[in-house]
């Protein structure tokens, strides 16, 4: 849709400017009181000129992307001004007028993928960690475009900012099929809990201090016997955050987690060591040991009941109060982001280091739909949002004054306010150049830097640019998808029995895990070759 933006007043501006060029003024020609409106006039005539360069039109874009389920974004109360503010910023600057449309995280991936199959108008979109709003999922249905050519013409501020590494994580077969959010991407397994309680009980260094899950068991059953109203540990949505792709939390000690590269799996059926092997995730002994480990936590009283079935996320859940500590994949600065969203202080501990690898660069970006209509206006957007420090502050804090202030180079809510009360924030690593954003309270005003060094010393997984093609393998794809909804969720929300998980591998087996498998052992053959 196009708009004509046709304004007699700056039309006049632009003759005066033009005859003024034609002849010689003089500084002392120029009269008394007109500096102020000389500037004015240059400034409407770049405007001009930046819209004449589109044809004197403003393109309407459709953009999806996700929220929290709390709805602290978009359907949030400033939600509509902060969109207003954006648009003021890409109109002027672009040419373009960004048409949101917020949806609920937990219903993103479906609705998008139904708004691609019928067809309707979605311009860009956000992927996620999800289902069928994965990128490769994306990738693999035939659903977004191939965007190397006009990524190159119309955002190559973006490209130059992220660099050819962390692009390869989205490049198939040499052509390029999205834009990845440029933020620490070597995210690291934590387990988080809340720093009031440990203080509370003398065990805040004890948390620090932990070796051995024995030493978190301890924790776990002190918080348990003081009588707090929630669990000491536990998930939600199905798999739950105490499951988390890339670690299978077990051994005697917590260092001895087993890290993996999961190269695109979100149905925790795939484990690969840096070797260049693939294997079902399910029989290795290191998972069972994980399952068998959540049980005892269950039978203990550590463990929130409805972990494996409850639809509400883990993240919510300890923002409610409900669960003392969760297992999480988070980044440089883990402690201020969860703080940020919780209003807990929190005590992160660290499992185990994770590199750079191509599910983390999967994991949050932007695709161009095939049902886009305008990519040239669509990729425009994207460079202004790995480009611009104002447009990426409005996205992600929302408007200064309202919904945030900042303090000493520090980002903060404004008196009592929170992330549900302050009328707007969003997530920072989800979308854009986080680097671009301010630090959060909490964070040093420094914290954007220092972050950014972290990320660019990361060390990278040895299949970083390697995308498993599963195209033409939805049926097996589906088949594996309903075995882990089925038995996942149980073996990590404390269900484990032998039974079960015999179960669980004999379905497996009949879903075709080993042609599963397969698909990825062949493709890190050929990648390694």
């Amino acid at each position: 849709m196009k708009k004509k933006l046709i304004s007699m007043l700056l039309s006049i501006s632009m003759l005066a400017v033009v005859f003024t060029g034609c002849g010689t003024t003089s500084e002392e020609e120029v009269p008394e009181n007109t500096e102020a409106e000389v500037t004015d006039t240059a400034d409407e005539t770049e405007n001009e000129t930046e819209a004449e360069a589109g044809g004197g039109e403003i393109t309407e874009i459709n953009y999806w992307t996700w929220e929290a389920g709390d709805g602290t974004a978009g359907s949030n109360s400033l939600g509509k001004e902060v969109e207003d503010a954006i648009n003021a910023i890409t109109e002027e600057k672009i040419g373009v007028h960004v048409n949101f449309n917020w949806v609920n995280g937990a219903d993103y991936a479906t609705q998008l993928s139904l708004a691609i199959l019928n067809g309707e108008q979605v311009d860009v979109a956000d992927y996620y960690y999800s289902g069928a709003g994965t990128f490769s999922q994306l990738y693999s249905s035939g659903s977004i475009m191939d965007i190397t050519d006009l990524a190159a013409e119309y955002a190559p501020d973006a490209v130059a900012t992220i660099g050819d590494t962390v692009l390869s994580g989205v490049t198939i077969g040499g052509k390029l099929y999205g834009i990845p959010t440029y933020r620490i991407l070597n995210s690291n397994f934590y387990i988080i809990m809340r720093g009031d309680i440990l203080d509370e009980l003398g065990l805040r260094e004890d948390a620090k201090n932990m070796k051995t899950w024995a030493d978190y068991e301890k924790i776990m059953a002190a918080v348990k016997d003081s009588g707090f109203s929630g669990y000491a540990t536990g998930g939600g949505a199905g798999f739950g955050m105490i499951s988390n792709a890339g670690c299978i939390y077990q051994g005697e000690n917590i260092s001895d987690s087993y890290i993996y590269d999961p190269l695109g799996d979100v149905y925790f059926a795939v484990t690969t060591d840096q070797d260049g092997n693939a294997v079902n995730q399910v029989a290795m002994e290191e998972s069972k040991n994980q399952f068998k480990m959540f049980k005892n936590w269950m039978d203990a009283g550590y463990m929130y009941p409805d972990s494996a079935f409850d639809s509400t996320g883990a993240k919510e859940l300890f923002n409610q109060g409900v669960l003392f500590s969760v297992f999480a994949a988070s980044e440089y600065g883990v402690e201020t982001s969860w703080k940020a969203s919780s209003g807990y202080d929190c005590e992160c501990y660290l499992v185990g280091e994770s590199p750079l690898n191509t599910s983390n660069v999967q994991k949050f970006g932007l695709v161009l739909p095939t049902t886009c209509k305008e990519p040239e206006a669509a990729m425009k957007w994207i460079n202004l949002l790995y480009t611009d420090p104002e447009v990426m502050n409005l996205i992600t804090w929302g408007i200064e004054g309202k919904s945030y202030e900042v303090a000493d180079g520090v980002a903060q809510y404004i008196g009592d306010a929170d992330a549900l009360t302050s009328g707007f924030h969003n997530n920072d690593y989800k979308i854009g150049n986080s680097f671009l954003c301010l630090p959060w309270s909490g964070a040093v005003p420094t914290f954007r830097e220092e972050a950014l060094k972290v990320f660019q010393a990361a060390p990278s997984s040895n299949y970083l640019g390697l995308t498993v093609d599963t195209s033409g393998n939805e049926s097996l794809i589906s088949a594996i998808s309903a075995v882990t909804d089925e038995f996942h969720g149980q073996m990590c929300g404390g269900f484990y029995s032998d039974e079960l998980y015999q179960e669980y591998l004999d379905k497996l087996d009949a879903a075709g895990i080993d042609e599963y498998i397969a698909l990825y052992q062949d493709s890190i053959d050929a990648f390694t070759k």
